[in-house]
Formats: C-alpha cells, structure tokens, sequence
C-alpha cells in the first residue's frame, strides 16, 4: 500500500486546477532538444487579445501569423529568442497558470543536445500559443507574469482580457 500526505495530495489537486490549457500553433520539431541551465539567450514575449496586436511582433512573425483566429474567444501568447542568438537555441510555452489576476506563463530556454548537427544561420526561433479566454478562472486586467525554467522573472505586462 503506497500512503500519501493528505497535504500533498490537496495541493496537488489546487496545482491542477490553475493550470491554463493551451494549444501550439506551430508545428512541433522532430529534433530533440535538451534544456540547458545557463543558456543566455533573451526572450521577448507579447500578449496578443487583438488582431492589431501582431502589429507589435517582428516583421518576419506577421506574415507568418496569418491565423483567423476569434479574438473574442481566444488570446495568443507569443515568446521569441531576441537579440544575440545561441545557435540553435529555441523557446517553448511550457505551462501557463492563473493565481488570481495573475497569469504566470512557464517558458524553456531550449539548445541542441551535443549529438545534434545545427547550422550556423540566422533566424529567429520563437513559439506561439492559443488560449481559450472562457478557460480563464477571471477576467479583466491581468498581470501577465513570463518565468523560466527556475521560476526566474523574464518579463511582466498587464493586459486587459474580456
């Protein structure tokens, strides 16, 4: 018989019960990647409750970003390496929350495993998720809160969600 403290399985259940789905609006790589601690890669993100939102993204991401996408239902979240690029480095929405007002969106900080054969190239990796704004436990003005993998503050913006 395996025993739990009834503490940890309450908190569990309030842990799961914050958590945000969303869904990945680009296609997931077969290649595999491994988390790396110190990777210094910036990142930039941007709440997106509006068409004329994408406006604010990189050239490049605009047309990419060619969705029909109800922004009275949904809302993006979009996180992109800026800056000085470790090759190969990539980002990925990992878990969004919600505590109260505050939105708390977990994102990894990704390089290449060293068995991965990467080209020296530009680009600008990012990611790119929907969600559901009826999934949300409130509404109104949120503070949305970007952390990585070590629970370190990226990024904060508050933003108006209906």
């Amino acid at each position: 018989m395996i025993k739990f403290p009834l503490k940890s399985l309450i908190s569990n259940n309030e842990n799961n019960k914050s958590l945000i789905p969303f869904q990945h609006l680009l296609p997931k790589k077969d290649e595999e990647l491994c988390e790396k601690d110190d990777c210094s890669c910036q990142v930039d993100f941007q709440v997106i409750t509006r068409r004329d939102h994408i406006f604010k993204l990189p050239k490049y991401h605009q047309k990419s970003l060619d969705l029909n996408i109800d922004y009275s239902k949904y809302f993006l979240i979009y996180a992109s390496i800026c800056g000085n690029n470790v090759r190969g480095c990539e980002v990925k929405i990992d878990k969004i929350k919600q505590k109260g007002n505050q939105i708390i969106v977990k994102a990894k900080r990704l390089i290449p495993s060293s068995s991965t054969f990467t080209l020296e190239m530009v680009n600008v990796p990012y990611d790119l998720v929907k969600v559901k704004k009826s999934k949300l436990l409130t509404k109104g003005l949120l503070h949305f809160k970007f952390i990585d993998c070590h629970d370190k503050l990226l990024y904060d913006t508050t933003f108006k969600v209906d």
